[in-house]
């Protein structure tokens, strides 16, 4: 038996490594072979020799694809192995997921074409009685006839629910309906979500029952024992870092986690699961640095959930313990993904807060050496790890994660996990310790520093922004400055202009006399 699997997932791919290497030591005469592509930031590679990828996806018995992220041209290449694929075809993601095919089921025949008892018009009986209650429970209309020998359904969403609740209510709906009637088409629509869950909590246990489904299932080897339930929690819940301890409501944790009211708390936003990077150590790394100052309040996301801003609300909004800052270590808005979700009721919320927003990121696609070498960011983690954060007003938007070193050649490969970048960390925790702390001044002993552009430098730039009346803008934030209580005195748009540029205000010497020692040089005429 073959098994491909092309994939972005790091902690997948290590765990399927590891029951590889576990499987051959315990059944070395069983003939399966597994074949892994890691293709995160490997796209070129496969590109320019596209062969062997397309060859080991067409000739396995089950294809298992996760290409979340990588370029148009890996997904139409994986694409041409999947289409010759003549085996199962599991497909993580949104990306080529019209490929799925597990056993009877493919996106297909996803509530359609349910074969009855011996085909008969009147043996439909209490399963699909059950079929059509469950799909009303869950939103969905249903439409049924029979046709062929066969008890056809049709079924549709009733109301134009956006992409996240969609499959939200799919999933829940495959998981009951695979629960009620556990064989053919059912049984295997449920196999594909479950295994999807397996895949992206990517723990030992939970990739274990992965292949163990595989195989069990759909590989004929019943010898194996029986997958177990994923370990995947779903929704926002409160999780240590450390323990995997997990609590559904704040009085919870804090009896465990004894709340101390001499110290300010910190909530910490992170990922609780493991896909498609393994955040972790990352996140381990900023709660051991922050407890050492705050009270730590870690609230991990699972699989988004109908309600789960709700549960973040009450989470934050605790009067007994009160959180003084919110660190979030997630890509995208708050409350959305590229699924979709609701990033405007999360900006009420933590306007509802009103303290500041910490956004620091990981880099999920740049390896520690490469990161050294770079100046900049690349436009991928620019979008969804600076842009989109700073419109829920997001700040210190920095890296404090890479990938660690990994390589993909030969038997032992080698994949590369996220490792935190330790300076970066304590840069960012002292940085927040001062916004915290300046939080805490009266509003006319603080000092601030408005900074306007000037380039290319000269009086004709001052204040320049293409389009942009940026004098009446100053004005506006002076006044509005003062009106907040901050020691400053109102000035008119022409006012401004007048000290900056008819006055001659701009580019004097006289701002950098007293420390110009440390940022002029003198060369003699020759040396330069």
């Amino acid at each position: 038996m073959k098994i491909t699997i092309t994939a972005v997932s790091v902690p997948a791919l290590r765990q399927i490594q590891a029951f590889r290497k576990r499987y051959e030591q315990q059944y070395p005469e069983d003939d399966l072979t597994i074949v892994c592509f890691y293709v995160a930031g490997q796209e070129q590679r496969y590109v320019l020799e596209p062969e062997r990828i397309i060859k080991d996806i067409a000739t396995a018995d089950v294809a298992v694809v996760d290409t979340m992220g990588a370029s148009e041209e890996l997904q139409e290449i994986v694409a041409k192995g999947l289409k010759a694929c003549k085996g199962h075809r599991i497909v993580i993601g949104n990306a080529l997921r019209d490929y799925i095919r597990l056993g009877s089921f493919s996106m297909g025949a996803m509530g359609k074409m349910m074969k009855g008892s011996g085909g008969k018009k009147d043996s439909s009986g209490l399963g699909l009685s059950i079929v059509k209650a469950i799909c009303q429970r869950y939103g969905f209309s249903i439409k049924y006839y029979f046709e062929e020998g066969l008890h056809v359904f049709e079924i549709n969403k009733k109301s134009s629910a956006g992409a996240l609740t969609k499959m939200h209510r799919m999933r829940r709906m495959a998981m009951m309906m695979g629960n009620v009637l556990p064989f053919g088409v059912t049984r295997d629509m449920k196999n594909v979500f479950l295994l999807i869950d397996y895949w992206q909590q990517a723990t030992r246990t939970d990739m274990e029952s992965f292949m163990h489904l595989i195989l069990r299932q759909y590989g004929g080897r019943k010898f194996l024992p029986k997958e177990k339930p994923c370990t995947m929690e779903y929704g926002v819940y409160l999780k240590d870092p450390f323990s995997m301890e997990t609590w559904d409501t704040p009085a919870k944790f804090w009896k465990k986690a004894a709340f101390d009211s001499q110290r300010e708390t910190v909530a910490l936003l992170f990922y609780g699961h493991s896909y498609p990077n393994d955040f972790l150590p990352v996140v381990q790394a900023l709660a051991e640095k922050l407890g050492e100052r705050y009270n730590l309040l870690p609230i991990a996301f699972s699989q988004n959930e109908d309600g789960d801003l709700k549960k973040l609300r009450a989470f934050l909004m605790q009067k007994k313990t009160p959180v003084s800052a919110v660190v979030n270590l997630m890509p995208f808005r708050l409350g959305a993904g590229p699924m979709g979700g609701d990033a405007e009721q999360a900006v009420e919320i933590l306007k509802e807060l009103d303290v500041p927003y910490f956004k620091p990121f990981c880099l999920t696609r740049v390896s520690g050496e490469e990161w050294e070498r770079a100046d900049a960011v690349n436009p991928g983690e620019f979008l969804i790890s600076i842009l989109l954060p700073e419109l829920d007003g997001g700040i210190l938007t920095f890296p404090v994660g890479v990938m660690g070193s990994g390589s993909t050649e030969g038997e032992d490969s080698v994949f590369p996990q996220l490792e935190p970048i330790a300076e970066r960390v304590d840069i960012f925790v002292a940085r927040l310790f001062r916004m915290l702390e300046l939080r805490k001044k009266k509003r006319e002993e603080k000092r601030l520093a408005v900074i306007f552009y000037n380039y290319p430098p000269g009086e004709s730039n001052v204040f320049g922004g293409a389009f942009l009346d940026t004098f009446a803008s100053a004005s506006r934030l002076l006044e509005g400055l003062k009106e907040a209580g901050y020691d400053t005195e109102g000035r008119s748009p022409e006012e401004l202009q007048e000290v900056f540029v008819t006055g001659g205000h701009c580019n004097l010497p006289q701002w950098c006399e007293e420390g110009e020692d440390g940022i002029t040089w003198e060369f003699e005429g020759e040396e330069y």
